[in-house]
């Protein structure tokens, strides 16, 4: 079993030390300490320090020798004070850095971490913004804003289709949607633009808007009420002001089905978002001719495909995971 000393420097002795000599050596240091301090029952300071050295240097451990005089360097008590200053510097630097840090992140996640609200396909929602306006969300629609909406800033981004009832107020209220760009200041309308679509519109069911191209911030109409607009991929100048029907506009947020003059390409891609599915059509040159159609709520999807079919001479079955029109 090792002595006292023994336990007490055992950090010290160095590997592949073997442990009978190492307690010899602290054993003999032990028995010489006792001899030069008998009677006394203190022992100093500096004794303990220059027996601690002692061991250090039977044991080979921390000791620097010069290569002519061979006089060992002894850290003195103000060095060991230096380094643990210089020590708690470092760690006040790092806590410093990591304060630091901290705050980046936090005002990064403030002003730049986006909110995102969806309505998933085969599905629709209404949801109340910060700042009291109304969104109502088509199928598989996305709206997203930076933090802070309401209070410093009115800024909302649109991937799909949404009616919004925007409530006045001191700051503008701006749209972009991947193709265009809206500013209000208190009015009602609606924005459909989906990002696998070539177009982009707006239209107008109460108050005024700017309207305009994302890319083109010069090119810009003035909507009023019961007005449309859109702008193209191909084609970034904002088409001139028309009407437009809002009851045949805005059915599907009662559910209903309503198309007038629009593409079969479209009308099938409203029909996989509303109902969740997907519809292949193989008959690809039919895909830009135009229909108009109007059904209530609650009707079939085979009823609204049966009668595309019936107008375009085509027939159509289910899939695993859908339609198909052959």
């Amino acid at each position: 079993m090792k002595n006292d000393i023994t336990d007490k420097y055992d950090g010290l002795i160095p590997a592949g030390t073997r442990p009978d000599t190492a307690d010899a050596e602290l054993q003999e240091l032990w028995d010489v300490t006792r001899e030069m301090h008998s009677g006394r029952n203190v022992v100093t300071e500096d004794e303990t320090e220059a027996a601690l050295h002692s061991v250090r240097g039977r044991l080979n451990l921390n000791t620097t020798f010069d290569e002519e005089n061979t006089t060992q360097q002894i850290p003195s008590r103000h060095d060991s004070s230096a380094g643990d200053k210089g020590r708690r510097r470092i760690l006040w630097t790092s806590l410093l850095l990591a304060a630091s840090l901290a705050t980046v992140y936090f005002v990064y996640a403030l002003n730049f971490a986006m909110v995102h609200v969806s309505a998933p396909a085969g599905a629709q929602a209404t949801y109340t913004l910060p700042d009291g306006s109304e969104a109502t969300l088509n199928s598989a629609t996305t709206l997203s804003y930076r933090p802070g909406f309401g209070s410093s800033h009115r800024d909302l981004h649109i991937a799909g289709e949404v009616y919004l009832d925007v409530v006045a107020g001191e700051l503008p209220f701006r749209v972009s949607t991947p193709l265009s760009e809206i500013t209000v200041t208190g009015t009602a309308f609606l924005v459909r633009a989906w990002p696998d679509e070539d177009i982009a519109s707006v239209m107008v069911t109460k108050g005024s808007v700017r309207f305009g191209a994302l890319s083109e911030t010069g090119a810009r109409v003035e909507l009023e009420a019961g007005e449309r607009s859109s702008v193209s991929r191909d084609n970034t100048v904002p088409r001139l002001p028309s009407a437009f029907s809002p009851d045949a506009e805005l059915a599907w947020i009662q559910q209903r089905y309503s198309y007038s003059n629009y593409s079969v390409d479209a009308i099938l891609r409203d029909l996989e978002r509303r109902f969740d599915v997907t519809i292949t059509i193989e008959e690809t040159n039919i895909l830009q001719d135009t229909l108009s159609t109007y059904y209530a709520s609650g009707v079939p999807l085979e009823t609204i495909l049966q009668d595309i079919c019936t107008v375009k001479g085509l027939e159509f079955s289910q899939t695993s995971n859908g339609y198909r029109i052959y």
